[in-house]
């Protein structure tokens, strides 16, 4: 840790929190954290309901960062950090609670990071991830998440992706917006990736790294039949995805499982604004797969050198065709062009 963090820092506090639940990102899980210390707190001083509409805000209180404490991405679609170590997300739910209680940011983040429940060992199931939560000046409250606990993340999330048909959208759609989208030369790339990991898996399986149960991807559900689970660690247990490019990858794909969770921003009808949002996403995600796809190699040498690196990395590709499909049919409504390989 650098100086300036150390001296800006003014409490640590490691969690141990249950992620098998239902969440398919690591966002919601913080906020439910964050709701149990929020609901102590105002239990023990007798707050009534001037807190409601804040809190109804958590989503937005809650960004995903990298190791400087800077975006990853916004709605206008901001740049990847370039070497995370860690992943951070941080919450600035301490100062919009502060200006109605009259107390400094940094007292209410250090008051509600007290009151975070503590986990009983015991209750746990083997599907639990180390959270180091700290505060900083002036009363921002981080959450840092390794590369382990990334590793474990993923080991829980693929038996969640589960089978889903998908329906051919109508040519008209629903919403009177979409039009719009549908000319939105931006969704030519988002399509074209999205054909793309096709291609890739089915050169996986060919190269007997995997076998896929679902030969047509005509669903919203996880391919990778065997080896299954996906191993995400070496014998070693550690985590086998370090590289810039996977880390990167990886936290684009967090961002949008993070939006799927999101009960709040999710409804039937899709806005304008919130098609621009996902189309953003969208995006960034597929600038990620392109440089990964440039650096991250699974067949030839890597495939006979290291097997299970080369495992992981299909796996990412599934993802990312998984999020890929579900932001195109059931965000957008909008059919990806036909799969063939490219």
């Amino acid at each position: 840790m650098d100086s300036n963090t150390s001296k800006n820092t003014f409490l640590y506090k490691f969690l141990k929190v249950d992620i098998a639940n239902n969440n398919l990102g690591l966002k919601q899980i913080l906020q439910e954290q964050l709701l149990q210390a929020i609901c102590s707190y105002r239990q023990q001083n007798k707050i009534g309901n001037s807190w409601d509409s804040i809190i109804v805000s958590m989503p937005e209180k809650l960004i995903l960062c990298n190791k400087n404490n800077q975006k990853i991405l916004t709605s206008q679609g901001k740049k990847l950090s370039s070497n995370p170590d860690y992943l951070v997300y941080r919450c600035a739910i301490a100062f919009p609670l502060a200006n109605f209680s009259n107390i400094k940011p940094l007292d209410i983040a250090q008051e509600l990071v007290d009151f975070f429940p503590q986990s009983n060992l015991e209750s746990l199931t083997e599907l639990y991830i180390k959270i180091l939560v700290k505060i900083v000046s002036p009363g921002w409250i981080d959450f840092e998440i390794n590369h382990s606990s990334l590793g474990i993340w993923l080991k829980q999330l693929t038996p969640k992706l589960g089978f889903k048909h998908i329906n051919i959208i109508p040519t008209h759609s629903r919403d009177e917006n979409l039009h719009l989208i549908r000319e939105n030369w931006s969704l030519f790339g988002i399509n074209y990736y999205h054909a793309r990991c096709y291609s890739l898996l089915k050169l996986a399986e060919r190269e007997e790294l995997i076998q896929l149960d679902n030969q047509n991807f005509q669903s919203l559900a996880w391919q990778i039949s065997n080896p299954h689970p996906i191993i995400w660690f070496d014998s070693a247990q550690v985590f086998l995805l370090t590289y810039s490019e996977e880390l990167n990858l990886l936290y684009s794909i967090l961002l949008i499982l993070d939006r799927l969770d999101d009960r709040v921003k999710n409804s039937v009808s899709l806005s304008h604004t919130e098609a621009k949002i996902w189309i953003d996403l969208g995006l960034n995600l597929s600038k990620a797969f392109e440089q990964f796809m440039i650096s991250c190699r699974f067949c030839g040498e890597i495939k006979h050198l290291n097997t299970p690196l080369a495992i992981a990395r299909v796996g990412l590709i599934a993802l990312v065709q998984w999020c890929l499909s579900n932001l195109l049919r059931e965000k957008l409504q909008i059919n990806p062009i036909p799969l063939k390989e490219l």
